[in-house]
């Protein structure tokens, strides 16, 4: 952006850890959040589209709820990592197993879809469709390795641990709304 000057500012809610930019144009300050209620460090007046105004209940609870769903993202990804590598690793005695493969299969598939749901709770059907495809993915992978094959049984067996656990994490989520009032 021509002319304008910018400045990197971080925003003073805890969720917000991300830089944010600001331009200013003749003297007035513009920021580039999606958020209008947030207060940036750092400007010199007020930013337009921001209040100064104490936090409210609502937006400690938003705090909350941001915190949760940050620790459901980041096991839903630990979880990802955990799974591949144990996919593509040569087994051994102290790999974790159920007894059968395809249960194995099953399993991790049904954390990852509880997980995926829990932490991209506004996105549950895109991370249904795309669990598919990672075990799709990792049977690719497994076809390269010496000493694993890649079988359309596991796919089927990743996609039942898919169903199996949108099932129950839909399932919790009724529950959740009929014990509230």
């Amino acid at each position: 952006m021509r002319g304008h000057e910018h400045r990197i500012v971080r925003c003073a809610a805890a969720r917000c850890a991300a830089p944010r930019v600001l331009a200013a144009r003749s003297g007035e300050l513009t920021a580039v959040s999606k958020r209008p209620d947030l207060v940036l460090r750092g400007a010199q007046q007020p930013v337009k589209g921001t209040s100064a105004a104490p936090p409210t209940a609502q937006g400690a609870a938003d705090d909350a709820e941001s915190m949760k769903r940050s620790h459901w993202i980041l096991a839903f990804w630990a979880c990802v990592i955990v799974i591949l590598v144990l996919s593509l690793a040569p087994s051994t005695d102290l790999t974790p197993t159920t007894g059968w493969d395809k249960s194995n299969h099953a399993l991790a598939f049904t954390v990852l879809a509880i997980l995926g749901c829990l932490a991209y709770s506004a996105h549950v059907v895109a991370v249904m469709v795309a669990l598919p495809f990672y075990g799709g993915l990792i049977e690719i992978l497994q076809s390269f390795t010496p000493y694993h094959l890649a079988e359309w049984r596991d796919l089927l067996a990743d996609v039942i641990g898919v169903a199996i656990g949108w099932g129950l994490f839909a399932l919790s989520q009724r529950v959740k709304r009929r014990d509230q009032p």
